[in-house]
């Protein structure tokens, strides 16, 4: 099962202390990182993530389960597994 850890990078700056934690918490926690800044991506560093293309939310969220296959795995509404 995946978990996915998504940052907004515009509230943290790119090697700036908070790029960092967010980067040994994915590490740490085997979680994939959401991202809208390719400068991310190309950290050492980060081994898992995903670079998220402009477009509404509702077309970012389709493209993201639709990369992951992770279509039927989903359960809205159902609190943690």
């Amino acid at each position: 099962m995946f978990v996915v850890f998504f940052i907004k990078l515009r509230q943290t700056r790119v090697a700036g202390w908070a790029t960092w934690k967010i980067i040994e918490i994915s590490k740490k926690e085997n979680r994939i990182i959401l991202t809208k800044n390719r400068k991310l991506l190309k950290f050492k560093e980060v081994t898992h993530a995903i670079f998220v293309r402009p477009g509404t939310i509702g077309e970012q969220i389709k493209r993201i389960i639709d990369y992951l296959d992770i279509k039927y795995s989903i359960k809205p509404f159902s609190g943690r597994p």
